[in-house]
C-alpha cells in the first residue's frame, strides 16, 4: 500500500514539474521576444478631422507600438508632429486613425476647397436647381455623369447627349464632407474636371439644360450611347407621310360606225 502511494506521489510530482517547467519556458521565451521587439511611436487623430481643415497641435496625439521588425511598419505615416501640424486634410480621418501622407495636402497648400484640386484639374460649379430629385443624394465624393438637353446643331428638334462621365463631386454648397445629416438641398454642386471638360460645361450651361445622373462609385466604365432625339422617344407618334392613291377612271369612247354594201342596200355596223 505504501508502495502504491509513493508511486502516485512520484507521478504527480513529475507531472507538476513538467507543467511548471513549460510555464517557465514560455515566460522566458516571451520575455526574450519582447526584449527583441522595437518600439515605434506614431501619430493618430485625437478626434475626427474634416476635409479641408488645417491640422493643429491638439488635433493629433502620439501612441507607441512594439513591433518585431521596425522596417516592416508603413513608411507613409508620421512619427512626429512637425511633419503634420499646419497641413490641410484632404481625406476625412476618424478619431484614432493613423495620419498618413496620402490624407494630407502639400505643406504650402491653402485650406478649403483649393487644397482638394490636384494639379491639372479644375473645380467647376453647377447649379442644382434643376436636379433636386437627386441633389439630396449627391455628397462630396459621389460620381456623376452630366447630360445636356438642347437644340440640335445637326437639324431641327431638341436632343439629349452625355457630355461628361464619371466626374467627382468635390463639394455641395460650402460643405466638403460627406455627412448629409440635417443638411438642406444644395444650391451649387462643384465638380472636379479637367480644363477641357470645364470648357464643355461652360458652353453647355449657356446652350441648354444640364442634368446630373448618379453612378456607382466603383463603376469606372464609360459608355457611348450616342445622342438621343425625339424620334427615339416617340417612334410611334410621329405623323406618317401621306400616300397618294391612284384611282383608275373609266374613259368614255364615242361610238364609231361604218357602212357596208350588202346587196342593193346599205347597212350600218358599229365597232
Amino acid at each position: 500500500m505504501n508502495r502504491k502511494r509513493f508511486l502516485i506521489i512520484g507521478f504527480v510530482a513529475v507531472v507538476v514539474g513538467v507543467i511548471v517547467s513549460l510555464q517557465v519556458y514560455r515566460t522566458l521565451q516571451s520575455a526574450t521576444t519582447n526584449a527583441r521587439r522595437a518600439t515605434v511611436s506614431v501619430l493618430v487623430a485625437a478626434h475626427d478631422l474634416r476635409i479641408g481643415s488645417r491640422v493643429g497641435e491638439n488635433d493629433v496625439r502620439t501612441i507607441t507600438f512594439q513591433v518585431a521588425d521596425p522596417h516592416g511598419f508603413p513608411k507613409n505615416i508620421f512619427h512626429d508632429k512637425s511633419g503634420v501640424v499646419g497641413r490641410v486634410v484632404t481625406t476625412a480621418v476618424d478619431e484614432g486613425d493613423l495620419i498618413s501622407a496620402a490624407k494630407l495636402a502639400d505643406r504650402n497648400a491653402e485650406s478649403g476647397l483649393t487644397s482638394l484640386i490636384p494639379p491639372g484639374m479644375r473645380a467647376f460649379p453647377v447649379r442644382a436647381n434643376d436636379v433636386q430629385s437627386i441633389a439630396g443624394f449627391v455628397v462630396p465624393g459621389s460620381r456623376v455623369d452630366v447630360l445636356l438637353t438642347g437644340q440640335s446643331a445637326a437639324g431641327p428638334g431638341r436632343m439629349a447627349t452625355t457630355i461628361l462621365q464619371d466626374a467627382k463631386v468635390l463639394a455641395t454648397d460650402q460643405h466638403l464632407d460627406r455627412e448629409p445629416t440635417n443638411r438642406s438641398q444644395p444650391n451649387v454642386i462643384t465638380l472636379l474636371v479637367s480644363l477641357e471638360d470645364a470648357q464643355k460645361l461652360a458652353l453647355a450651361t449657356t446652350e441648354g439644360h444640364i442634368q446630373l445622373v448618379l453612378r456607382n462609385a466603383v463603376d469606372v466604365g464609360k459608355d457611348n450611347p450616342g445622342p438621343t432625339d425625339l424620334n427615339k422617344i416617340y417612334p410611334l407618334l410621329r405623323p406618317a407621310k401621306p400616300t397618294v392613291k391612284r384611282v383608275s377612271t373609266p374613259v368614255s369612247v364615242p361610238k364609231s360606225y361604218y357602212w357596208i354594201i350588202k346587196g342593193p342596200e346599205l347597212q350600218r355596223k358599229q365597232f
